[in-house]
């Protein structure tokens, strides 16, 4: 079974990005702008699981990663906003990883084989 990765984004230049590094790895990527678009999909339960940004309109990051927590759905949450309080509220909050921007795409990629080494 292939792995789908959802990425959450509101910038599509970002969104692109990782669709298209990710696809360069052989992950297959669905993506969405807002954690809203994301949470209604039916894609949802497919997931293995999701990249999202932090600051985002509507529902944050944080925001998905508390909703995801009844679906067991590991999240990577990115951001150019980091700071010591917000990556403490991303861990309480049950992130698996935590990645600033920018990032060497290989961060990412390590990231997604760290969750699906802690899956087998």
């Amino acid at each position: 079974m292939p792995v789908i990765i959802g990425i959450v984004d509101d910038d599509d230049d970002v969104r692109e990005a990782l669709e298209e590094m990710l696809e360069s790895h052989g992950y297959l990527t669905i993506s969405f702008k807002s954690a809203t678009d994301f949470l209604k999909s039916a894609d949802v339960a497919r997931m293995f699981c999701v990249i999202t940004d932090f600051q985002m309109p509507g529902l944050t990051g944080l925001d998905l990663i508390d909703a995801l927590r009844e679906f067991g759905l590991p999240t990577i949450l990115i951001t150019a906003f980091a700071t010591p309080m917000i990556e403490q509220q991303a861990r309480n909050a049950g992130v698996h990883r935590f990645l600033r921007k920018p990032f060497n795409p290989q961060q990412l990629v390590a990231a997604i084989k760290s969750i699906r080494g802690g899956m087998l």
